[in-house]
């Protein structure tokens, strides 16, 4: 809320994101700016608005995106303006150079109140720490480093005033937010001049009464040569010399975060499973550049990504990690395409999979979603001389190939049928399939029977299948689930068993 209490400053996910936004070269923001999603679906996109209390009108302060990093704000001059770091400027400027610059890099910038027009200050890379009233001079800090940046506005432009490598001339105490990957968010009471911390909220205390894995980052390098990193969940009683089960969760590693579940609350259960006695790698981004970093959209992306799949399954197992029999897939929103890709392309066994509510780059998308992602990934329309593109990239018309169980996981009324082209393809060739349709579940699933549908689920499935463990429920709550398990079971039998067979007669 602005000091006025005439304004305040809303943080939204955007469900239309514009497709020019793909512009912007953010390697973590554009991939999710470009990812095929439903008409009902919010994207992971974040914006600020402005929300007018008097007038009861919200509108975008800056019609642009915010970056994945260095985002902050902070109101000036009693409100009468807002000052945001980390956000991209809107392309609507017609000189090119110009639009190039304003797609490379995040700006700090004035926005004036109350008709938004925004005053950019700098494209450095410096994120802001407060608004001194006193002297009217903005503090920003340098990204990875101690030294702090004053601002202040002559006229109608910004200029720096000084900089220091000291922080103790700013002595106002500040609530910070400490996490990582094994340490649990808390907030600090820090004061800077008399450099004192103190613990001001556990927002997790029942964290102490847990077994955790541990967590560290993985890099590796994919069978095409590009390498990756990641996030690697080892069970809480590893040991060394043990090969376990291991559960590849596709979208999204920050070295930075303390997760759980992984990035999302959909179909991700990293701890869970590693709480299981099973290994879990949150596949990142690539640490490459030039031809690795533009694939999105294109017939590489999914190779590309079964590469990094097969990668880290040879480099944990080169480490006697993992048992590379027993691993498991999780494909979640677009991911669940470079997941179905892989079943249906790769030559390394899997011997479990989950694609949850997402782009399959399928005849069926494109029909049903004019899927125009389908025709990029595919190489062209399903016809005509690029029919045979399709016969040849699309998962879905490769099903045959698929030898592990899948579990499909749909949310909303708008996407059942989203899944369909798998599961009844699956089906129709007698391999191992079942669908889980959460109705009033969104993208990204809140609800905790949602929740606990959609990831104790996936615990559930990965023990079976990777364990060969059931759920000790006295409860009797999810016989039912177990009786369909192990129908399944004996539909993967009969299948490894014709597939040996026809192997021997071709022997």
């Amino acid at each position: 809320m602005a000091p006025n209490g005439h304004f305040a400053l809303v943080s939204v996910y955007r469900r239309h994101v514009p497709r020019e936004w793909g512009e912007y070269q953010d390697p973590i923001l554009r991939p999710y700016v470009l990812e095929d999603r439903k008409a009902s679906d919010f994207s992971v996109i974040v914006q600020y608005m402005l929300l007018d209390t008097k007038n009861k009108a919200l509108q975008p302060f800056i019609d642009a995106p915010l970056s994945s990093y260095a985002t902050g704000f902070a109101w000036a001059n009693g409100g009468q303006s807002l000052v945001i770091s980390g956000t991209y400027l809107p392309l609507d400027v017609a000189d090119a150079d110009a639009r190039k610059e304003r797609t490379r890099q995040p700006f700090v910038v004035e926005v004036l109140l109350p008709g938004r027009q925004y005053l950019p200050i700098t494209d450095r890379s410096l994120v802001i720490r407060q608004w001194r009233s006193s002297a009217g001079t903005l503090v920003l800090q340098e990204l990875g480093s101690t030294v702090l940046v004053e601002y202040q506005k002559l006229g109608s432009a910004w200029h720096e005033m000084s900089s220091s490598h000291s922080l103790a001339r700013f002595t106002s105490p500040e609530v910070l937010l400490e996490e990582g990957l094994d340490t649990p968010p808390q907030l600090y009471l820090v004061n800077p001049e008399r450099k004192q911390r103190i613990l001001l909220l556990d927002l997790n205390p029942q964290f102490r009464e847990l077994a955790l894995g541990r967590v560290t980052e993985f890099q590796w390098k994919a069978t095409d040569g590009h390498e990756m990193v990641g996030g690697l969940y080892l069970p809480p009683d590893y040991r060394p010399g043990i090969r376990y089960p291991l559960v590849i969760q596709t979208h999204g590693f920050d070295k930075s975060r303390f997760w759980i579940d992984g990035p999302f609350t959909s179909s991700f259960a990293a701890q869970p499973l590693a709480g299981k006695g099973i290994v879990v790698l949150q596949v990142g981004r690539s640490v490459a550049s030039g031809k690795f970093t533009n694939a999105a959209n294109t017939p590489e992306e999914a190779p590309r990504e079964m590469a990094a799949y097969e990668g880290a399954i040879d480099e944990l197992s080169r480490h006697g990690l993992i048992d590379r029999d027993r691993v498991g897939l999780i494909g979640f929103s677009r991911t669940a395409y470079k997941v179905g890709y892989t079943l249906t392309h790769s030559k390394y066994h899997f011997a479990a999979a989950t694609l949850a509510d997402g782009f399959e780059g399928g005849y069926v998308n494109y029909v049903l979603f004019q899927g125009a992602d389908s025709v990029l990934v595919n190489g062209g329309l399903p016809s005509g001389d690029s029919l045979a593109l399709w016969l040849k990239r699309s998962p879905g018309f490769n099903l045959d190939k698929v030898a592990a169980p899948v579990r499909i996981e749909e949310y909303g009324y708008n996407s059942l049928l989203g899944g369909w082209e798998w599961f009844s393809g699956l089906s129709f060739r007698q391999k191992p399939v079942e669908l889980i349709w959460i109705p009033f579940g969104t993208h990204l699933l809140v609800k905790p029977w949602e929740r606990l549908v959609s990831q104790q689920g996936n615990v559930d499935w990965f023990c079976f299948w990777l364990r060969g463990e059931e759920d000790p429920d006295p409860t009797k709550a999810k016989a039912a689930q177990y009786t369909r398990w192990r129908e399944l079971r004996k539909r993967q039998e009969q299948n490894e068993d014709k597939s040996t067979k026809a192997i021997d007669k071709k022997g």
